[in-house]
């Protein structure tokens, strides 16, 4: 697994952007692309998939999708990230074909759910303040290598944290980081 994800923003709805963007966040470190575009219908997203991984291959970069279980099989995806609720209502780690199963987890308890359903790998957030969800109450770097401790999945550091946190993250027993804005340029 890669130390870092660079989670695509949402609104956009171009392919060419997207590659623009995963370039730009490449420029800058990242070694792997969570496919965020929820403002697209299925048939579109399916397609900008099938482009998006194609390009992931071609530039050596990891590549999960985040969107639910079905589409995911449907688009043939290697990796699917899942959202929290998406975690609660999956049964088994054997409802995805792919490669990867991850999903985000603000808690222990849903890091447990995520292990004990036979997920690949977490991330846990949010650990410092961010501008998409600033009422969100923090983890901080403490809380955060307290729950990593319990976790026997790597564990990625999410909410508010940039690619100068890779080795705190590290040293607090993560795989790495996963972040949005940390990747943009301008």
């Amino acid at each position: 697994l890669p130390d870092s994800w660079f989670i695509t923003p949402e609104g956009i709805s171009e392919v060419d952007e997207f590659i623009k963007k995963i370039g730009q966040a490449q420029k800058l470190g990242v070694k792997g692309v969570m496919l965020r575009a929820h403002h697209l219908d299925d048939q579109q997203f399916k397609l900008l998939v099938k482009d998006i991984n194609t390009h992931c291959e071609a530039a050596g970069l990891a590549f999960v999708i985040n969107r639910d279980c079905e589409l995911a099989n449907q688009s043939q995806a290697s990796g699917l990230h899942l959202t929290s609720s998406e975690l609660k209502c999956l049964g088994h780690r054997n409802e995805f074909s792919g490669r990867w199963l991850s999903a985000s987890c603000h808690s222990l308890e849903e890091i447990e759910m995520a292990v004990m359903k036979g997920l690949d790998f977490v991330t846990l957030s949010p650990v410092s303040k961010t501008t998409s969800h600033p009422e969100a109450e923090t983890l901080g770097w403490n809380d955060f290598k307290g729950i990593v401790d319990q976790c026997p999945v790597p564990v990625y550091a999410l909410g508010g944290v940039s690619s100068a946190d890779i080795s705190t993250a590290k040293d607090c027993g993560a795989q790495g980081i996963a972040a949005i804005s940390a990747w943009l340029e301008g």
